[in-house]
């Protein structure tokens, strides 16, 4: 039986929290309309997922190769994603990029904080309070973490959405702005025992460009 995320904070923002078959499907009256086996076998299917970051190799990413494609933050300044992961918090980004961040439509938005509830189709998550630097569990209800988005949003396409191959695009991790040597090899370590974690699920981890994880 499947496990559902708990959800933070007060307000009406938090919803009931669908399952992660019903964010699935891509239209809500579809779900309505037809019969909820069919539905249930339908995303019990294995998916081909990509997850978008925002580096270079984001224009390697076809659209039409994968089942659903789960982008970060303002991704839909560049590509309109099939679902969004944003965990950091409305004021940390600039003007700009918060436009692109709330003109997202998607199916579902993806967040640990109440900051992010006035989105369409918010979809609150718990993040695990430690890093995997030793190992990856995927089986807690609550979602591992790393220093970087697309981790998170990797972690939620083989969770959430069943994903039997995770491809990752614009995940560089090459002349980040933000992200200093260190920490950069640490997201290495946690998307190394993310990969060991996701093939115990029958799931695996493919990365397209040149960065830093190209060796995973």
């Amino acid at each position: 039986m499947r496990r559902k995320l708990r959800a933070f904070g007060k307000g009406k923002g938090f919803q009931r929290l669908r399952k992660p078959s019903e964010c699935f499907v891509q239209d809500k009256d579809e779900y309505k309309d037809e019969d909820k086996d069919k539905v249930e076998e339908k995303n019990a299917r294995k998916l081909k997922i990509a997850v978008l970051g925002l580096g270079e190799s984001l224009q390697l990413f076809d659209a039409s190769q994968f089942d659903a494609s789960i982008g970060v933050n303002d991704i839909w300044a560049r590509v309109p994603a099939d679902y969004v992961v944003c965990v950091d918090k409305p004021d940390r980004f600039e003007p700009e990029r918060l436009a692109g961040v709330v003109a997202a439509r998607c199916k579902a938005f993806y967040s640990q904080l109440g900051e992010w509830s006035f989105m369409p189709n918010f979809y609150p998550i718990e993040l695990q309070p430690a890093y995997p630097t030793y190992i990856c569990q995927l089986d807690p209800p609550a979602l591992p973490k790393s220093h970087c988005s697309p981790f998170i949003a990797a972690a939620i396409a083989c969770k959430l959405h069943n994903a039997s191959e995770v491809h990752l695009f614009g995940v560089d991790l090459v002349n980040h702005p933000l992200l200093k040597a260190a920490t950069c090899e640490r997201i290495r370590i946690h998307f190394k025992n993310l990969r060991d974690a996701m093939a115990l699920r029958g799931c695996v981890l493919k990365v397209h460009g040149g960065g830093l994880l190209r060796s995973l």
